[in-house]
């Protein structure tokens, strides 16, 4: 039965994947990122029931809190402004 398999029809859309991506060539040569997982590796759900509860909560944390904040990372994370970045090349 391998004899009767279908043909596949050619289509315009295939030339999409055959083609090298125009950003390729810009590409080469620079080093590889890989994230890895950055989920945290524990999470606590904490319900409060009063916003004068809440308000202590972030104080005891040292954490800056409102009635709006639904995500906590303890210790604080001191993230960059994306005009600090650099690229370091080591």
């Amino acid at each position: 039965m391998e004899g009767l398999q279908r043909r596949t029809r050619q289509s315009a859309q295939e030339s999409l994947f055959e083609n090298e991506p125009k950003w390729a060539d810009m590409w080469w040569g620079m080093p590889s990122f890989e994230m890895g997982d950055a989920r945290p590796m524990y999470r606590v759900t904490v319900n409060f029931y009063s916003v004068e509860d809440l308000m202590q909560f972030g104080k005891a944390l040292g954490l800056r809190v409102t009635t709006k904040t639904d995500t906590l990372t303890y210790p604080p994370e001191n993230l960059n402004k994306p005009s600090e970045w650099r690229y370091v090349d080591e």
